[in-house]
Formats: structure tokens, sequence, C-alpha cells
């Protein structure tokens, strides 16, 4: 039930975006029609259509990071609980190969992430794109359909800045369950590395590990620089290309399905 409500939520998020747009193509195009004596009048019913939208994304926003996150939570605990079972369970030469303390540390991270966060923000940015396309093509199908030519290069860089990011965080994120696993054997133990005086060959084992993960963090911030920089400028190149084709239909008097009337700025913006 949460998660369906969270679902639902993180969709009505994406399509708030294109919504919004929607309707500052119609304040433009408000503010351009300088012959309508009521003129102010629609301003104020489309800035309150804007002031809805800005509510409705702050509520929706709220309730599906909070929803999944709960239900994330919830999601690990029980893995934890089936996990403890099963170490519980096991043979004695399972813990002479594998650490029992490195999975809950990465389940944590990494199953919370998966299905608190990220789960959200993909619904979110397919139902942004797919009413984004359908709103666009409603409004303004020729400059949409430039902007749709452009969308293999915008898919390429952003599939590129995923998998650097994956990369870089998988192999943080490994160091940082070593490092975990690390201080959980030594705390659970401490009285026997007292007994041996093995307090600074642990405290290097645990530091060494930091220091891996450091070096990873700092290398995987560098490439998802390098990503983030690459995917906004393909972005912002396929934004230039639709104003200017936009600018093209504008000057040519070219008839938007729409309206029924020439292209206009509000019509360039909203698409």
């Amino acid at each position: 039930m949460l998660l369906g409500v969270a679902v639902l939520c993180s969709i009505a998020h994406g399509i708030a975006m294109p919504l919004f747009a929607f309707v500052m193509g119609d304040v433009v195009d408000t503010i351009g029609d300088q012959t309508d004596p009521d003129i102010m009048d629609v301003i104020i019913e489309q800035s309150l259509w804007m002031g809805y939208i800005g509510i409705g994304t702050t509520v929706v926003g709220g309730l599906w990071h909070g929803l999944l996150t709960y239900v994330a939570a919830k999601q690990a605990n029980k893995m934890r609980v089936a996990y403890l079972e099963a170490v519980l369970s096991s043979d004695i030469c399972y813990f002479d190969e594998m650490s029992p303390a490195e999975l809950p540390t990465r389940m944590t991270e990494d199953v919370q992430d998966a299905i608190g966060f990220k789960i959200g923000m993909c619904l979110m940015n397919l139902s942004m794109c797919v009413f984004g396309f359908g709103f666009g093509f409603y409004r303004g199908w020729k400059i949409t359909l430039v902007m749709l030519a452009a969308m293999p290069v915008v898919i390429a860089t952003s599939a590129l800045l995923g998998m650097v990011m994956a990369q870089g965080v998988v192999e943080t994120q490994s160091w940082y369950a070593r490092a975990g696993a690390v201080a959980e054997e030594v705390l659970s133990s401490i009285r026997t590395v007292t007994m041996f005086g093995t307090q600074q060959r642990e405290n290097d084992r645990y530091g060494s590990c930091l220091a891996e993960a450091k070096k990873g963090g700092i290398r995987a911030g560098i490439q998802n620089g390098l990503g983030v920089g690459l995917a906004f400028c393909s972005m912002y190149c396929s934004y230039a290309l639709a104003f200017w084709y936009g600018g093209t239909l504008v000057e040519d008097n070219e008839i938007n399905d729409y309206t029924g009337a020439p292209y206009n700025g509000g019509d360039v913006l909203a698409v």
C-alpha cells in the first residue's frame, strides 16, 4: 500500500515539470498579447496555477521520498534478520572464507539507497520524459521532433554518466564495507585484541581500507564531475538547437496546429 502511494507520488512529481512549462508558455503568450483588456486577470489565474503546481510538487515530492525511505528501511531490517538466521546455521568453515560483518554493512547502504531514493528518481524522470514529450507534441510537434532527434546524444551521455557513477560507488562501498567489517570484528573481540597487543596492527588494517576508499572516492569524484559536465553540455546544446529552430518558425510565421496561429515565443518556451 505504502509502496503504491509512493510510486504514484513519484510519477506525479515527474509530471509537474512539463505541466509547469506548459503553463509558463501560456504566461509568456499572455504577456505578449497587448490587445487583451483582461490581461491582468488572465495572468493572475495562470500565476495561481503555477503556485498550485509548486504546492503539489512539494507535497508529492516529500511523500514519495519519505515513504520509499521507510519501506527501504523495513526491507533492509528484514534482510538483516534473515541473514543473521542464515549465518547462525552455517558451518564453521564459512567464517574462514567470508566476513559475516561485511554484508550487513553493504546491505544498509545498497538496499536502502536502491529502494528508497533511486527507484523514486527513476520513476520521476521516466514520467517527466513521457509526459514532457506528450505535452511537447500537443503544444508544438515540429519543435518536439527536433528535440527528439537530439535525444540519442543526451541518452548516451546520461548512460555514460550512470555507468561511471555506479562503478565509483561500487568500488568505494566495497572498501567501506571491508573497513566496517574490520571495525566490527575488532570491537566484538576487543579483549582478545588487547590481550595480544595487536591494537596497532588492527588500526593499520582499518586505516588501509579507509585510505583505499578515499582514493576511490577522489577518483570517482573526478569522473563524476566530467560526466555531469558532459551530460549538461549535451542537454544545453539540445536546448540551443530547439530555440534556434523555434526562432526560424517564428520568423517564417509557421502555423502552430495547437493555437491555429503562427508560432510565438510562448510556444517555443513551452515545448
